[in-house]
Order: structure tokens, then C-alpha cells, then sequence
């Protein structure tokens, strides 16, 4: 946020006394303030983040496919079914660099 704030105002920001969160990022108080601005700024924004994603994730069901080296997990896709060569994109790259010994 400093860093934005000094890249859009050509100055950087006043310090203030440090928050009770500052000190402990896990205190639950932050968790709560950032979910109350959350709410102030956008109302319903719980709906659109957690709701209509269940919602569209349970229309779709996925198909995965796993890597023949080094077996990772890779979601297919209907553009890619066709050139599917078995390794994911990552062994494809390693062992077109010729990384890969089998």
C-alpha cells in the first residue's frame, strides 16, 4: 500500500502509530476490519465470491490428466485435447532443453 500510495501521489505516506494488527498479522481484529471494509465498499461481495463460484463450479465438471514424467496433475481443455502428448507444459519445455533423462 506504500509503495501505490507513493507511486500515485509522488510522496510517501505519513507514519502513523503502529496498529494492533502491525504487530500480530494473525490477530482475528484484521481479519474482521478488512472483511468490514470489504462489506462497506462493495455490499454482497460474500455472493460473488464464494456463492456464484460454487454455483458455476458445480455446472462444470473437469476432466484431469496426469503427467507421464513427472506425474502433476493438468486440467484439459478443449483446445488442447487434440495436442495432449502426455507430459504437462513444464516437462515439455525441460525436455525439449534436453533436462530429462529417463
Amino acid at each position: 500500500m506504500h509503495l501505490y500510495y507513493t507511486h500515485f501521489t509522488g510522496h510517501a505516506p505519513k507514519q502513523t502509530t503502529p496498529n494492533q494488527w502491525e504487530f500480530n498479522p494473525g490477530d482475528r481484529n484484521f481479519h474482521y476490519f478488512l472483511a468490514d471494509q470489504l462489506q462497506w465498499s462493495w455490499p454482497g461481495i460474500e455472493t460473488w465470491m464464494f456463492t456464484a463460484h460454487a454455483l458455476q463450479a458445480s455446472k462444470h465438471t473437469m476432466a484431469f490428466a496426469a503427467c507421464e514424467n513427472c506425474g502433476g496433475s493438468m486440467a484439459q481443455q478443449s483446445v488442447t485435447d487434440a495436442a495432449w502428448s502426455g507430459v504437462c507444459d513444464v516437462c515439455a519445455l525441460l525436455d525439449r532443453h534436453g533436462w530429462i533423462h529417463s
